[in-house]
């Protein structure tokens, strides 16, 4: 494909993402079979089923909102614990997103959404801008975040630019640029830092290389125990201090959400996440905790093309993580929610067809419909095995890669003489 084409297909990317993501509710579809989906109410597998059923982990978690000495929002992360309830991920969320995802007239970005006299609405904010159930939020200033940091001090942190604080008195350097090694109160001090004036992506680029610098510094040695359920399951931790203590005894991980260009946005005062992102980083990471806002099915997408499968395809798609994203987003502009995602490589690459797994007759009959213009060539089956609250299993197959190819030469020839720059946001890690 030729650079153009490939600029031409990303942007149609981008425009189906934002016509997904921002005015689905609007959006009429034209995919064959999409009413089946879209007045599909199942939403879960029926009670009376002989079927052995999976669970998918509840992973603990917990939202930190940081706030400065005049409370303002600073920094904003959601820590989610591994399965085996020991070390995890730290999800950096940009302290302007909105949380209306630019739905109805009034924007609200998080930073001004915050009441510390009022966090239980706050934190309902969070849960509805990315989507997840939330155990655990907490409100923190500077003292409070450095005991629960703590276990990782001093941290060695490498930010691109000096973290400025700005208050009444003017402003003073608080870390300098480069490599720096903090003690605690140093780093909750430019955890907290708000520079006057200075560009939000500019200050949250410093929030994920500070919290990354976190993140590198565990595993540390801990004594926190992690007791087990009669299943063999971590048991949920009881505070917020236990579940961080729990955090750093094993690796950890920062994943940040990716935003939508600025230029389909219009505003320099918030951001909007990209709705395909925060599906994929919290599906990966916490898919019992995910929200199933929409009214069609609840799917688990499984993604075992291998990079040499990819390359050795004319889909288009630059990463597997592009991959996630298109398939997310397609589900999304259908009203499908898409709670459970394993991007793991098979080491044997994956099928030539897609496999379908269905829940119900119902949704049998709606994916035979919907698969093949969706997917490609598909395989329909009538699922054997159960994942509780899972309606559809997608395993998807090179004649996904196959079907994105035929689409990518559709937009050659509807848009022969379109160009436009190549921005498109993408993951930068699979899970």
């Amino acid at each position: 494909m030729t650079a153009r084409a490939d600029e031409r297909r990303r942007r149609t990317l981008i425009g189906a993402v934002v016509a997904a993501v921002l005015i689905v509710s609007a959006a009429g579809l034209t995919a064959v079979g999409a009413n089946a989906v879209l007045n599909s109410t199942e939403g879960e597998v029926a009670a009376v089923d002989s079927r052995p059923v999976l669970s998918l982990p509840a992973t603990d978690n917990a939202a930190l909102a940081v706030v400065d000495d005049d409370n303002r929002l600073t920094s904003l992360i959601v820590a989610t614990l591994l399965p085996a309830g020991q070390g995890g991920t730290i999800v950096t969320i940009p302290v302007t997103a909105d949380s209306t995802a630019l739905f109805g007239e009034v924007r609200r970005p998080l930073n001004r959404e915050l009441n510390s006299a009022d966090p239980s609405s706050f934190f309902q904010q969070v849960e509805a801008t990315v989507a997840v159930t939330l155990q655990f939020g907490e409100i923190v200033g500077a003292n409070r975040l450095t005991e629960l940091l703590e276990p990782t001090i001093p941290v060695t942190v490498d930010v691109g630019v000096d973290v400025i604080d700005s208050d009444d008195q003017g402003a003073r350097v608080v870390v300098g640029a480069g490599e720096q090694r903090l003690d605690g109160p140093l780093l909750a001090a430019a955890l907290t830092a708000t520079e006057a004036g200075a560009d939000e992506r500019t200050q949250h680029a410093i929030d994920v290389a500070l919290w990354t610098g976190v993140a590198d510094s565990a595993p540390v040695n801990s004594s926190a125990p992690v007791t087990l359920d009669g299943d063999g399951r971590p048991t949920e931790s009881a505070t917020v201090d236990e579940l961080f203590a729990r955090l750093w005894s094993g690796p950890v991980q920062v994943r940040d959400l990716q935003i939508i260009p600025p230029a389909f946005v219009g505003s320099d005062s918030f951001v909007v996440l990209d709705r395909r992102d925060v599906v994929l980083v919290f599906a990966q990471i916490s898919p019992a905790r995910v929200s199933a806002p929409n009214p069609g099915p609840v799917f688990r997408l499984e993604i075992p093309i291998t990079a040499a499968q990819l390359a050795a395809s004319d889909s288009g798609l630059a990463s597997r993580q592009e991959i996630a994203l298109e398939a997310i987003a397609t589900l999304l502009f259908l009203d499908g929610n898409v709670v459970s995602v394993d991007a793991t490589p098979s080491p044997d690459g994956a099928p030539l067809v897609t496999r379908i797994e269905a829940a119900s007759e119902e949704i049998f009959a709606a994916m035979e419909e919907l698969g093949p213009p969706t997917f490609g060539e598909v395989e329909v089956v009538l699922a054997k095995e159960l994942i509780d609250s899972i309606d559809v299993v997608v395993r998807l197959g090179t004649s996904y890669l196959d079907a994105q190819a035929a689409q990518a030469v559709a937009v050659e020839v509807v848009e022969p003489n379109a160009s436009t720059p190549d921005d498109a946001a993408t993951v930068d890690t699979d899970g």
